[in-house]
């Protein structure tokens, strides 16, 4: 049995803020992002399709909107929930996803390690059918620098439609002098 791996998209991303972090409880966000599909989709590599002998499908560009909400609890505790719509741009298919991930910082905030949940219901016509997908498992986050991050969440699936495992990586860069490492005193402000 071998496994593979395909880069099927790239994301742009433009995020707006309501207040500075901690001047609304769960710091609410909207996140618009255009995701350009270059390549085949893993989505639609799930393990039924190998056995049926179907090939990977085009990814179609979407738009998706995004209600990110997050909150320090503590000095080194943080929670995070997004909610998301997305709309294939060349067919009817759209997306329902909710994410969650519940972390714990370490030496400062330079790491980070918790648990995520990932749930995507779809109606993408390149996924063949509606999907359910509930994914669960550890995510591990490393910040080199206060605006850069790597992110990996091994994710084990949890129902018949899901992927048995998904990897999930993450390179960011934020603009404008981001503070992602957790000052010393741990209160949080800038």
């Amino acid at each position: 049995m071998g496994a593979s791996g395909h880069a099927s998209a790239g994301v742009f991303e433009i995020r707006y803020a309501f207040a500075d972090w901690n001047k609304i409880p769960l710091n609410p966000a909207l996140s618009f992002e255009y995701v350009a599909g270059w390549g085949k989709a893993v989505e639609s590599s799930g393990h039924a399709s190998h056995h049926h002998g179907e090939h990977l499908q085009n990814r179609p560009d979407e738009a998706v909107v995004r209600l990110l909400l997050g909150q320090n609890f503590g000095d080194q505790l943080g929670y995070a929930l997004n909610l998301a719509l997305g709309q294939d741009a060349f067919d009817n298919g759209g997306k329902l996803e909710l994410t969650q991930c519940l972390t714990r910082g370490l030496m400062r905030g330079t790491f980070e390690v918790g648990a995520e949940m990932r749930y995507v219901h779809s109606t993408q016509d390149y996924l063949a059918h509606e999907k359910d997908n509930l994914t669960l498992g550890p995510t591990l986050t490393w910040k080199p620098t206060r605006q850069t991050r790597f992110n990996v969440a091994p994710l084990a699936g949890c129902t018949g439609e899901s992927p048995r495992i998904a990897i999930l990586a993450m390179f960011s860069y934020e603009f404008g002098g981001a503070e992602a490492i957790v000052p010393e005193t741990g209160s949080g402000h800038k």
